[in-house]
């Protein structure tokens, strides 16, 4: 009884320290049977180390949740040095075969995600860069678009822009910070209600990078609206527009935890919501 103890111990010491002990295939479909425990492969597959405190938020497990999957996932990850976790050679052996296993069920989180022309469009990767170094990306993002808005001679209103006559800098900021307060408070809200995990300067850079189209279009109307009718001129806007929204929804969808889908429904109550609230303000670029 003792011996058998004895090289129990030894083999589980020799699985944890080796990352190439090779694990059947029964065991990794058992490892791998849950949802849960597919994604913190695959996110760790695709973005190496990440701690423990980042990995409970992209999953928006409690500690006990995220402890209790990670115990069934051993031999595939492990702790390193800094204390981040990370995937073994078995491990990023399990991630290539749970992309080929067809009887294995696909993702929660919509494939829509992992299509490049929309991670591409959506600003996805950046919303992720936020995660790390937020206050490197939202500060001068903000600042910049302050400047740019000031040149471009609009007021940001939530999802619409209103063309001022004058370029006041404080108006500007005024409309950035009023607009900025609306959306993020309708949105926690929600998180709140539903009792989500709120990753908030996700959330906020969601918001800043979903100003850029309306920036873009903000800046090139005045030009536009010499040649174009103001008929065709609004509808390029509504595309510029659902161009924004799309962007918002994405990182919503990231900042807590929702399904595309659920972060879309979200983001289109609020669109019409701030449409009803500034209605005498819609961006008419005659």
């Amino acid at each position: 009884m003792h011996a058998y103890k004895q090289i129990e111990l030894t083999t589980l010491g020799q699985f944890e320290l080796s990352p190439r002990v090779e694990i059947a295939q029964g065991d990794l479909y058992r490892q791998l049977s849950h949802p849960i425990r597919r994604k913190i492969v695959s996110l760790l597959g695709s973005r190496g180390s990440m701690s423990a405190t980042d990995l409970m938020l992209e999953l928006g497990l409690s500690a006990g949740n995220f402890y209790y999957h990670l115990r069934i996932l051993k031999g595939l990850v492990v702790q390193d040095e800094k204390g981040l976790y990370t995937l073994t050679d078995a491990g990023v052996l399990a991630q290539s075969k749970v992309l080929s296993w067809q009887e294995v069920p696909e993702m929660e989180f919509p494939k829509i995600m992992e299509n490049r022309f929309f991670s591409l469009f959506s600003f996805s990767n950046a919303v992720d860069l936020i995660r790390s170094k937020a206050a490197y990306v939202l500060i001068p993002l903000a600042i910049i678009e302050v400047v740019l808005y000031l040149g471009s001679g609009t007021v940001p209103r939530g999802f619409l822009i209103e063309r001022v006559p004058s370029q006041d800098f404080g108006d500007i900021l005024v409309g950035n910070a009023v607009s900025w307060m609306y959306v993020i408070a309708m949105c926690v809200g929600f998180l709140v209600a539903t009792n989500r995990r709120i990753r908030m300067t996700c959330l906020a850079g969601s918001y800043l990078f979903a100003q850029l189209p309306l920036l873009l279009f903000g800046s090139m109307a005045p030009i536009l609206g010499l040649v174009l009718p103001a008929g065709f001129l609004n509808t390029l806007f509504l595309v510029f527009q659902a161009w924004s929204l799309m962007i918002f929804a994405a990182g919503f969808s990231k900042s807590g935890n929702l399904s595309l889908l659920s972060a879309a429904i979200v983001t289109l109550a609020v669109a019409y919501v701030n449409v009803a609230v500034v209605m005498s303000h819609l961006p008419l670029f005659a």
